[in-house]
Protein backbone atom coordinates (compact mmCIF):
# COMPACT_ATOMS: atom_id res chain seq x y z
CA UNK A 1 0.00 0.00 0.00
CA UNK A 2 1.15 3.67 -0.58
CA UNK A 3 1.28 5.88 2.07
CA UNK A 4 2.27 9.46 2.31
CA UNK A 5 3.92 9.63 5.84
CA UNK A 6 6.47 6.72 6.33
CA UNK A 7 6.43 4.78 9.21
CA UNK A 8 9.93 5.43 10.78
CA UNK A 9 11.47 4.12 13.71
CA UNK A 10 14.49 3.94 15.31
CA UNK A 11 16.61 2.03 18.33
CA UNK A 12 16.85 -1.85 19.05
CA UNK A 13 13.75 -3.86 18.63
CA UNK A 14 13.38 -6.54 21.21
CA UNK A 15 11.65 -9.82 19.49
CA UNK A 16 11.40 -13.05 19.44
CA UNK A 17 13.94 -15.11 17.08
CA UNK A 18 14.04 -17.60 14.49
CA UNK A 19 16.94 -20.26 16.19
CA UNK A 20 18.75 -23.15 14.02
CA UNK A 21 20.33 -25.26 16.26
CA UNK A 22 22.71 -28.05 13.75
CA UNK A 23 24.73 -31.12 14.98
CA UNK A 24 25.78 -34.85 14.87
CA UNK A 25 23.42 -37.12 15.92
CA UNK A 26 22.77 -37.71 19.71
CA UNK A 27 24.66 -34.79 21.17
CA UNK A 28 21.50 -33.31 22.63
CA UNK A 29 20.26 -30.90 20.02
CA UNK A 30 16.38 -31.91 20.35
CA UNK A 31 17.02 -31.47 24.29
CA UNK A 32 18.56 -28.18 24.01
CA UNK A 33 15.72 -27.08 21.68
CA UNK A 34 12.99 -28.19 24.41
CA UNK A 35 14.65 -25.06 26.80
CA UNK A 36 12.93 -23.13 24.76
CA UNK A 37 10.22 -21.06 26.11
CA UNK A 38 6.80 -23.01 26.64
CA UNK A 39 7.14 -25.24 23.28
CA UNK A 40 5.62 -27.30 20.87
CA UNK A 41 7.43 -29.61 18.98
CA UNK A 42 6.35 -30.18 14.77
CA UNK A 43 8.25 -34.12 15.14
CA UNK A 44 8.98 -35.35 12.03
CA UNK A 45 11.23 -37.89 12.94
CA UNK A 46 10.24 -39.12 16.75
CA UNK A 47 13.52 -37.18 18.19
CA UNK A 48 11.61 -35.39 20.92
CA UNK A 49 10.27 -39.38 22.35
CA UNK A 50 12.82 -38.93 24.80
CA UNK A 51 11.62 -35.42 26.04
CA UNK A 52 8.58 -33.92 28.11
CA UNK A 53 7.51 -32.00 25.33
CA UNK A 54 4.01 -31.23 23.94
CA UNK A 55 4.58 -32.78 20.54
CA UNK A 56 2.63 -32.97 17.29
CA UNK A 57 3.92 -35.82 15.25
CA UNK A 58 4.57 -35.18 11.68
CA UNK A 59 4.65 -38.36 9.25
CA UNK A 60 4.11 -36.38 5.81
CA UNK A 61 3.76 -33.13 3.81
CA UNK A 62 0.03 -32.86 4.85
CA UNK A 63 0.41 -33.61 8.57
CA UNK A 64 2.77 -30.62 8.56
CA UNK A 65 0.29 -28.34 6.63
CA UNK A 66 -2.57 -29.06 8.38
CA UNK A 67 -0.40 -28.39 11.49
CA UNK A 68 1.04 -25.00 10.49
CA UNK A 69 -2.45 -24.26 8.87
CA UNK A 70 -3.86 -24.62 12.65
CA UNK A 71 -0.86 -22.53 14.55
CA UNK A 72 -1.47 -19.83 11.80
CA UNK A 73 -4.74 -19.61 12.53
CA UNK A 74 -4.65 -19.84 16.24
CA UNK A 75 -1.73 -16.80 16.11
CA UNK A 76 -3.97 -14.67 14.07
CA UNK A 77 -7.06 -14.73 16.66
CA UNK A 78 -3.96 -14.89 19.41
CA UNK A 79 -5.14 -18.09 20.93
CA UNK A 80 -2.11 -20.31 20.42
CA UNK A 81 -0.94 -21.28 24.32
CA UNK A 82 2.82 -21.35 23.24
CA UNK A 83 5.35 -19.14 23.23
CA UNK A 84 7.98 -21.16 20.89
CA UNK A 85 7.21 -23.88 17.93
CA UNK A 86 9.86 -26.15 17.26
CA UNK A 87 10.34 -27.98 14.07
CA UNK A 88 12.95 -31.10 14.56
CA UNK A 89 14.13 -31.97 11.89
CA UNK A 90 15.32 -29.45 9.24
CA UNK A 91 16.86 -32.20 6.94
CA UNK A 92 13.77 -34.55 7.45
CA UNK A 93 11.75 -31.25 6.01
CA UNK A 94 13.52 -31.21 2.50
CA UNK A 95 12.57 -34.96 2.40
CA UNK A 96 8.55 -34.23 3.26
CA UNK A 97 8.72 -31.78 0.79
CA UNK A 98 10.37 -34.03 -1.80
CA UNK A 99 7.84 -36.76 -1.27
CA UNK A 100 4.88 -33.92 -1.54
CA UNK A 101 6.34 -32.95 -5.06
CA UNK A 102 6.32 -36.50 -6.09
CA UNK A 103 2.93 -37.19 -4.94
CA UNK A 104 1.87 -34.27 -6.89
CA UNK A 105 3.44 -34.76 -10.16
CA UNK A 106 2.77 -38.77 -9.98
CA UNK A 107 6.29 -39.61 -9.89
CA UNK A 108 8.22 -42.16 -7.91
CA UNK A 109 11.23 -40.04 -7.38
CA UNK A 110 12.41 -36.39 -7.26
CA UNK A 111 15.04 -37.44 -9.93
CA UNK A 112 11.65 -38.62 -12.57
CA UNK A 113 11.19 -34.98 -13.41
CA UNK A 114 14.38 -34.56 -15.45
CA UNK A 115 16.76 -31.51 -15.39
CA UNK A 116 16.86 -30.61 -11.70
CA UNK A 117 13.40 -29.49 -11.87
CA UNK A 118 11.80 -31.79 -9.08
CA UNK A 119 14.56 -30.32 -6.63
CA UNK A 120 13.46 -26.74 -7.65
CA UNK A 121 10.19 -27.45 -6.92
CA UNK A 122 11.22 -28.96 -3.54
CA UNK A 123 12.98 -26.28 -2.43
CA UNK A 124 9.92 -23.68 -3.80
CA UNK A 125 7.99 -26.03 -1.65
CA UNK A 126 10.71 -25.80 1.32
CA UNK A 127 10.91 -22.33 1.22
CA UNK A 128 7.43 -21.60 1.53
CA UNK A 129 7.38 -23.57 5.02
CA UNK A 130 9.88 -21.01 6.25
CA UNK A 131 7.43 -18.30 4.86
CA UNK A 132 4.89 -19.88 6.71
CA UNK A 133 7.17 -20.20 10.12
CA UNK A 134 7.76 -16.41 9.18
CA UNK A 135 3.94 -15.54 9.54
CA UNK A 136 4.39 -17.38 13.23
CA UNK A 137 7.36 -15.71 14.52
CA UNK A 138 6.08 -12.05 13.63
CA UNK A 139 2.99 -12.75 15.68
CA UNK A 140 5.59 -13.35 19.07
CA UNK A 141 5.90 -16.87 18.56
CA UNK A 142 9.98 -18.49 18.78
CA UNK A 143 11.04 -20.59 16.08
CA UNK A 144 13.14 -23.05 16.74
CA UNK A 145 14.82 -25.11 13.86
CA UNK A 146 16.90 -28.63 14.47
CA UNK A 147 18.92 -29.84 12.08
CA UNK A 148 21.70 -32.79 11.82
CA UNK A 149 25.28 -32.04 10.66
CA UNK A 150 26.89 -32.70 7.30
CA UNK A 151 30.63 -32.00 6.46
CA UNK A 152 31.47 -30.53 3.35
CA UNK A 153 34.09 -29.79 1.11
CA UNK A 154 34.71 -26.39 0.39
CA UNK A 155 37.34 -25.10 -2.33
CA UNK A 156 38.44 -21.40 -2.41
CA UNK A 157 39.63 -20.17 -5.78
CA UNK A 158 42.31 -18.51 -3.79
CA UNK A 159 43.74 -21.23 -1.46
CA UNK A 160 43.58 -24.85 -0.36
CA UNK A 161 40.73 -27.07 -0.41
CA UNK A 162 39.16 -27.26 3.01
CA UNK A 163 36.41 -29.29 5.29
CA UNK A 164 33.66 -27.77 7.57
CA UNK A 165 30.37 -28.65 9.40
CA UNK A 166 27.43 -27.07 8.07
CA UNK A 167 23.34 -27.74 8.01
CA UNK A 168 22.16 -31.53 6.31
CA UNK A 169 20.16 -30.95 3.55
CA UNK A 170 19.58 -34.49 1.62
CA UNK A 171 19.79 -33.34 -2.04
CA UNK A 172 22.70 -34.32 -4.18
CA UNK A 173 22.28 -31.22 -6.55
CA UNK A 174 22.64 -27.53 -6.13
CA UNK A 175 19.38 -27.09 -4.57
CA UNK A 176 20.72 -28.51 -1.54
CA UNK A 177 23.43 -25.80 -1.42
CA UNK A 178 20.67 -22.95 -1.92
CA UNK A 179 18.40 -24.46 0.49
CA UNK A 180 20.88 -24.47 3.02
CA UNK A 181 22.35 -20.49 1.87
CA UNK A 182 18.41 -19.71 2.41
CA UNK A 183 18.12 -21.39 5.57
CA UNK A 184 21.47 -19.77 7.01
CA UNK A 185 20.39 -16.72 5.76
CA UNK A 186 16.85 -16.74 7.15
CA UNK A 187 17.48 -17.11 10.82
CA UNK A 188 18.52 -14.70 13.54
CA UNK A 189 21.12 -17.01 15.31
CA UNK A 190 23.12 -20.45 13.64
CA UNK A 191 23.99 -22.73 16.32
CA UNK A 192 26.40 -25.06 16.41
CA UNK A 193 26.34 -27.71 18.56
CA UNK A 194 29.93 -30.38 18.53
CA UNK A 195 32.05 -31.87 21.23
CA UNK A 196 35.12 -29.87 22.22
CA UNK A 197 38.53 -31.39 19.90
CA UNK A 198 42.32 -30.78 20.53
CA UNK A 199 45.03 -31.40 18.22
CA UNK A 200 48.35 -33.12 19.38
CA UNK A 201 50.65 -31.44 17.20
CA UNK A 202 53.51 -33.87 17.95
CA UNK A 203 51.50 -36.79 17.04
CA UNK A 204 49.10 -34.85 14.11
CA UNK A 205 46.29 -36.31 15.40
CA UNK A 206 42.53 -34.87 16.86
CA UNK A 207 41.91 -35.77 20.82
CA UNK A 208 38.08 -35.89 20.86
CA UNK A 209 37.42 -34.90 24.63
CA UNK A 210 33.49 -35.58 26.01
CA UNK A 211 32.67 -32.04 26.60
CA UNK A 212 29.83 -30.51 24.53
CA UNK A 213 30.25 -27.09 23.26
CA UNK A 214 27.24 -24.92 21.19
CA UNK A 215 29.17 -22.12 18.92
CA UNK A 216 27.57 -18.99 18.17
CA UNK A 217 30.21 -17.21 15.72
CA UNK A 218 31.31 -18.81 12.34
CA UNK A 219 34.86 -20.30 11.64
CA UNK A 220 36.34 -22.65 9.48
CA UNK A 221 35.57 -25.46 10.11
CA UNK A 222 31.96 -24.46 11.09
CA UNK A 223 28.98 -22.37 10.25
CA UNK A 224 27.44 -20.28 13.24
CA UNK A 225 26.27 -16.60 13.98
CA UNK A 226 23.96 -15.04 16.60
CA UNK A 227 22.44 -11.05 16.51
CA UNK A 228 22.37 -11.19 20.24
CA UNK A 229 25.58 -10.89 21.42
CA UNK A 230 26.11 -14.64 22.76
CA UNK A 231 29.44 -15.58 23.98
CA UNK A 232 31.51 -17.06 20.88
CA UNK A 233 31.54 -20.88 23.00
CA UNK A 234 29.01 -22.31 24.96
CA UNK A 235 29.10 -25.54 27.63
CA UNK A 236 25.66 -27.37 26.77
CA UNK A 237 24.71 -27.67 29.96
CA UNK A 238 21.51 -26.94 31.56
CA UNK A 239 20.76 -23.31 31.44
CA UNK A 240 23.10 -22.22 28.86
CA UNK A 241 20.78 -20.86 26.25
CA UNK A 242 18.58 -19.10 29.16
CA UNK A 243 20.45 -15.83 28.03
CA UNK A 244 19.53 -15.87 24.43
CA UNK A 245 15.63 -17.10 25.63
CA UNK A 246 15.22 -13.88 27.73
CA UNK A 247 16.77 -11.31 24.63
CA UNK A 248 12.78 -10.42 23.88
CA UNK A 249 9.30 -11.57 25.90
CA UNK A 250 7.49 -13.60 23.24
CA UNK A 251 4.85 -10.43 21.75
CA UNK A 252 3.85 -9.75 18.79
CA UNK A 253 5.25 -7.07 16.79
CA UNK A 254 3.29 -4.19 17.49
CA UNK A 255 1.48 -2.08 14.15
CA UNK A 256 1.51 1.41 14.74
CA UNK A 257 -1.82 2.88 14.61
CA UNK A 258 -2.38 4.43 11.57
CA UNK A 259 -2.55 8.26 11.58
CA UNK A 260 -5.95 9.48 10.38
CA UNK A 261 -3.91 11.09 7.22
CA UNK A 262 -2.40 7.78 6.62
CA UNK A 263 -6.46 5.93 6.71
CA UNK A 264 -7.25 8.52 4.31
CA UNK A 265 -4.54 7.70 1.94
CA UNK A 266 -4.80 3.66 2.05
CA UNK A 267 -8.68 4.13 0.96
CA UNK A 268 -7.79 6.22 -1.37
CA UNK A 269 -4.80 4.59 -3.08
CA UNK A 270 -5.15 0.97 -3.00
CA UNK A 271 -1.93 -0.91 -4.04
CA UNK A 272 -1.42 -1.32 -7.76
CA UNK A 273 -1.74 -4.92 -9.25
CA UNK A 274 1.59 -4.97 -11.24
CA UNK A 275 2.97 -3.96 -7.71
CA UNK A 276 1.25 -6.71 -6.02
CA UNK A 277 2.59 -8.67 -8.36
CA UNK A 278 6.19 -8.15 -7.89
CA UNK A 279 6.23 -8.65 -4.69
CA UNK A 280 4.29 -11.91 -4.78
CA UNK A 281 7.02 -13.51 -7.35
CA UNK A 282 9.96 -11.65 -5.76
CA UNK A 283 8.85 -13.47 -2.41
CA UNK A 284 8.72 -16.58 -4.27
CA UNK A 285 12.01 -16.42 -5.94
CA UNK A 286 10.48 -15.76 -9.33
CA UNK A 287 12.06 -12.44 -9.57
CA UNK A 288 14.61 -10.60 -7.28
CA UNK A 289 14.46 -7.48 -5.79
CA UNK A 290 14.06 -4.65 -7.75
CA UNK A 291 12.93 -6.64 -11.09
CA UNK A 292 9.64 -5.93 -12.66
CA UNK A 293 6.77 -8.11 -14.44
CA UNK A 294 8.90 -7.54 -17.44
CA UNK A 295 12.00 -9.63 -16.13
CA UNK A 296 9.77 -13.26 -15.33
CA UNK A 297 10.64 -16.20 -17.39
CA UNK A 298 8.09 -16.28 -20.67
CA UNK A 299 6.62 -19.31 -20.02
CA UNK A 300 5.03 -16.92 -16.88
CA UNK A 301 4.37 -13.85 -18.50
CA UNK A 302 2.32 -16.15 -21.10
CA UNK A 303 0.43 -17.86 -17.80
CA UNK A 304 0.21 -13.96 -16.27
CA UNK A 305 -1.91 -12.75 -19.50
CA UNK A 306 -4.11 -15.60 -19.59
CA UNK A 307 -5.10 -15.27 -16.32
CA UNK A 308 -4.67 -12.24 -14.46
CA UNK A 309 -7.32 -12.40 -12.00
CA UNK A 310 -6.30 -15.82 -10.77
CA UNK A 311 -2.48 -14.91 -10.58
CA UNK A 312 -3.22 -11.67 -8.27
CA UNK A 313 -5.96 -13.66 -6.45
CA UNK A 314 -3.39 -16.19 -5.65
CA UNK A 315 -0.84 -13.04 -4.71
CA UNK A 316 -3.25 -11.43 -2.25
CA UNK A 317 -3.77 -15.12 -0.91
CA UNK A 318 -0.25 -15.66 -0.20
CA UNK A 319 0.87 -12.27 0.92
CA UNK A 320 -1.97 -12.28 3.40
CA UNK A 321 0.01 -15.01 5.28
Amino acid sequence: RKFNIMKISSGKIDRSLRVVIYGPEGIGKSTLASTAPKPLFLDTERGSGHLDVTRVSVNSFADLKDALETVVGLVKTKAFEYESLVLDTADNLWRLCADHVCAQGKKNSIEDFGYGKGYAMAFDTFRDVLHALDFINRHGVWIVVVSHAMVEKIAPPDAEEYSKYCIKVSAPTKQAQVAREYLKEWCDCLLFAHYEVTVNTEQKRAMGGAERILSTSSHPAWEAKNRVGLPEHLPMEQGCLDALWRHAAPQAEAEPEAAPAQVAAQAAAPEDEDALLVRYFTATGKLTEGQGLDALPENIKRALAARRDAAVAKAREYLAL
